[in-house]
């Protein structure tokens, strides 16, 4: 049986190699083992792997090695879907470069264009960009592809989820040096393999698994509630675990926001990621999640692309997930770095079949209103507080038609319907009386101070002052309508 390759036998450059050991990285991923030799080759690869796969130095390390074309214009690009990802990118590959004389930049959005063209003027070996933000600089001439040899497309699946491939073909048309292009997809859908069969000549296919697998660290559970009852449900389930730091999947944008306006008027803690949301706010939400100060964050498959945080206690995913990919994807933000996680899912008895689905990769248990031990909890506070991260509207109107609900008739009442929860068959689904605290009350929910790590002082769910959504308003219906 052949020895497990280490970096040493890859036959990468000393600087790289002493860049790896300060990292404590002592042998390749699965998927750097089979990319990083195929790269120097020079053919075209097709490479399936999901976030956390170490993907990243999987076609840094072979860029970094090449040799520079021109010392002002790259001969290397990589384009990445969001912004955070391509600073993340960066930030990955400047780690290990060490004394090698190697210039990586980064252009995106939502900084400014002025200091990008700024640098690119001063030269970049490698550049990390948005589609946007690349095109915009290209047009404007302070951005020379000419010198271009090699193209990675990370998450294409995600670039092309943007509406971003008029902009990718106006890259490709200004690069007429490139000879190879690296192709990374979560996914293969329809999409994605027109881009390759586009873009791509007679391509190698990677991928490290025939089937997705999940962190053995993760525990993971479902939760079956009844319909329309997913956020009484959630809210009785943060009440009794008290998790440190969750993150919650939602399927769209309206969703997203209208959950994050009912946790908020039942007292927890939040903030979500959009789209729309300035690149200061969206900056200091992370910052604040990413510190630990934040302790529940709401978002998107696509708004949450790119965002790394190794201290994820627990993933939430409000609905099933359409597909065992993007299940792995979420629950995957947990338990990493060896420690231990927790990924729980709400499922109404019509998602039934897709719980099914995903008990074939992961040994799914009824969540039965048991504490997790082994992870950090909140503490109960009594006074609420209000988010400093990004500051709200007093209203916001979920986009499409609404599922309305009966109105409030006074401050005390909680909404319609009981916050109780189905039972799944003979098993139990969870405390079905440990309902939230009523709506339209200062009094905040499972506050939390968290463990040591979190600094003193450190304060968490609370949340006082006027409700986002305001009496009587719906859940969103469409795509998330469950």
């Amino acid at each position: 049986m052949a020895d497990a390759p280490t970096f040493e036998t890859l036959n990468l450059a000393p600087e790289l190699l002493a860049g790896l050991r300060r990292k404590g990285f002592k042998t390749p991923t699965p998927i750097q083992a089979l990319v990083i030799p195929e790269v120097p080759k020079g053919r075209d690869l097709i490479v399936q792997a999901q976030t956390g796969s170490g993907k990243t130095l999987a076609f840094g390390l072979p860029l970094l090695q090449r040799e520079p074309v021109d010392e002002r214009a790259p001969s290397s690009l990589i384009v990445a879907p969001t912004r955070e990802l391509a600073k993340q990118i960066r930030a990955e590959l400047v780690s290990v470069t060490g004394t090698l004389p190697r210039k990586i930049v980064v252009a995106s959005g939502g900084e400014s264009i002025d200091k990008q063209i700024d640098q690119l003027k001063r030269g970049a070996h490698v550049l990390v960009g948005t589609p946007g933000r690349l095109v915009d600089l290209m047009e404007r001439g302070a951005l020379n592809l000419k010198h271009v040899q090699v193209l990675v497309l990370d998450e294409a699946d995600e670039i092309l989820a943007k509406g971003f491939e008029q902009e990718l073909n106006k890259l490709v048309e200004r690069m007429p040096q490139v000879s190879q292009t690296l192709l990374f997809s979560a996914t293969m859908p329809a999409a994605v393999q027109r881009l390759a069969d586009a873009t791509l000549r007679k391509p190698q296919r990677i991928k490290v698994a025939a089937a997705p697998e999940t962190p053995t660290e993760i525990d993971h559970f479902v939760l079956e509630v009844a319909e329309d009852t997913q956020v009484e449900a959630l809210a009785a389930w943060l009440k009794r675990e008290r998790p440190f730091m969750t993150l919650v999947f939602c399927r769209t944008r309206a969703e997203t926001e209208w959950l994050a306006d009912e946790l908020g008027k039942r007292g927890f803690e939040n903030e979500y990621l959009s789209g729309e949301l300035s690149q200061a706010k969206r900056s200091r939400i992370l910052e604040g999640f990413r510190s630990g100060d934040l302790p529940l964050l709401i978002a998107t498959d696509l708004a949450a692309r790119g965002i790394d945080v190794p201290g994820v206690t627990h993933v939430v995913n409000f609905s099933v997930p359409s597909t065992l990919e993007t299940y792995v994807h979420r629950t995957g933000r947990t338990g990493r770095a060896g420690r231990k996680g927790i990924a729980l899912t709400l499922a109404t008895p019509g998602e039934r079949h897709r719980v099914q689905a995903i008990r074939t990769i992961v040994k799914l248990m009824a969540w039965g209103g048991l504490r997790v031990e082994g992870l950090p909890k909140s503490t109960p506070r009594k006074t609420a507080i209000v988010s400093k991260f990004a500051p709200r509207a007093t209203t916001r109107k979920p986009t499409g038609t609404s599922r309305t609900e009966t109105p409030k008739t006074g401050p005390g009442k909680a909404g319609p319907g009981k916050a109780g929860l189905a039972k799944p068959g003979a098993a139990k689904a969870g405390p079905a009386k440990a309902g939230p605290a009523r709506a339209g009350h200062a009094k905040s929910g499972p506050a939390r101070s968290g463990p040591s790590q979190s600094g003193p002082g450190r304060s968490g769910p609370g949340r006082s002052g006027p409700s986002r959504g305001g009496p009587g308003k719906g859940k969103p219906s469409g795509p998330s309508k469950r």
